[in-house]
């Protein structure tokens, strides 16, 4: 599943699930940056590869007016994060290519954050605490290990205490067994943790 985002003029891959019946998941962004503020997006039946269209009209970081573009697959390896899974310890990633053990391994090449929202009358809210719900700001979220899976393509970071969340966003920077850099930030929703 793709999300079109006007306001980024970007695409990114939703990482989907559902647990005890609850839909959950995150989101992480395409190295792509569009014309404009994207809108709309279909496969093309022949040739299956993305079209966009795209206005500016009001807040987006695209420069143009509007735009009509294509995403095509160039054949290219792709490093990316594909799934992503809550867990009752952490956070399960899978990639769509395996990783360097020994940076995919290391828990200081993750960072993660938590923060809610607070639901009034106003249009939008600033980051709350979700340790303390009254102070204003983002929680920094403790990564205590990482651990690779023998063939490379997943890594579980173990996060002490990982309760539901409005919005925790994870960074990492590793690097593919082929020597790529993969450099990314997963934002997600937490509204269960398995037991």
């Amino acid at each position: 599943m793709l999300h079109l985002s006007y306001g980024t003029a970007s695409v990114f891959h939703v990482l989907a699930e559902t647990v005890d019946g609850q839909p959950q998941g995150g989101v992480v962004r395409f190295p792509l940056t569009f014309a404009s503020g994207i809108l709309r997006g279909r496969f093309h039946p022949v040739d299956g590869q993305l079209y966009v269209v795209g206005i500016k009209g009001w807040s987006t970081t695209g420069n143009r007016d509007g735009c009509f573009q294509r995403v095509r697959y160039t054949g290219k390896p792709v490093h990316t994060v594909r799934e992503m899974r809550v867990t009752s310890a952490g956070v399960d990633l899978a990639f769509t290519n395996p990783l360097d053990p020994e940076w995919a391994g290391n828990a200081e090449n993750y960072s993660a954050q938590a923060w809610n929202y607070r639901y009034t009358e106003k249009y939008g809210s600033p980051d709350f605490s979700v340790a303390d719900p009254k102070k204003q700001g983002r929680d920094a979220v403790e990564i205590k290990a990482a651990r690779v899976s023998s063939d490379g393509t997943r890594v579980t970071l173990e996060i002490p205490g990982i309760r539901p969340v409005m919005q925790m966003s994870i960074r990492f920077r590793v690097r593919a067994a082929d020597g790529s850099k993969v450099a990314e930030e997963i934002h997600s929703t937490i509204h269960k943790v398995p037991k």
